[in-house]
């Protein structure tokens, strides 16, 4: 699947985490798409664990916690759609996971190597896909979204925040 067709088939909140993905064959992208940019920065990012840049904003560790929430989620919803399981899924309120996720006691290095083991294992889930798998399509928060969609989301979600990180925590 292309990420014009991901697009397409996505809503639009989205679009922005898909063209973040780069254009490379997707199955190619996920296996470190957007975890290998905090490993290749993780001594650098070590110190920013409980770090916040502005009152009522996510420690970095929140961050990490939040990525590997978001991606049990759309893994779930992979399966779902791959099943072709016509229930519509609910949403998630991605602020009160994180205020119930306690990462104080965490090592980043420990929430990065789950977030590694998650992604893997979605790995093993998109390895198996048709193209035409790609393309099925269910519905999750009230709007229709493809499994090839929720793969390169998945990618650009964790570029988002990486570049958040860059931007918001470590220039300041």
């Amino acid at each position: 699947m292309t990420k014009e067709l991901a697009i397409q088939n996505a809503p639009a909140y989205y679009h922005k985490y898909i063209q973040l993905a780069s254009d490379e064959d997707i199955i190619d992208q996920l296996e470190g798409g957007g975890i290998d940019l905090f490993l290749d920065a993780l001594e650098e990012l070590e110190e920013l664990g409980d770090h916040v840049y502005e009152a009522g904003k996510w420690t970095f560790k929140e961050i990490v916690q939040h990525l590997i929430d978001t991606e049990r989620i759309f893994a779930y919803r992979v399966l779902r759609f791959l099943r072709q399981d016509a229930t519509e899924l609910a949403g998630f309120d991605e602020n009160e996971y994180a205020r119930k996720a306690d990462v104080s006691k965490r090592k980043l290095s420990n929430l990065l190597e789950e977030y590694q083991i998650v992604r893997l294992s979605n790995c093993y889930l998109f390895n198996q896909l048709s193209e035409e798998e790609f393309k099925y399509v269910g519905t999750a928060n009230g709007k229709q979204i493809s499994i090839g969609a929720i793969a390169f989301v998945m990618i650009g979600h964790a570029i988002h925040h990486f570049n958040v990180i860059q931007e918001r925590y470590t220039n300041q």
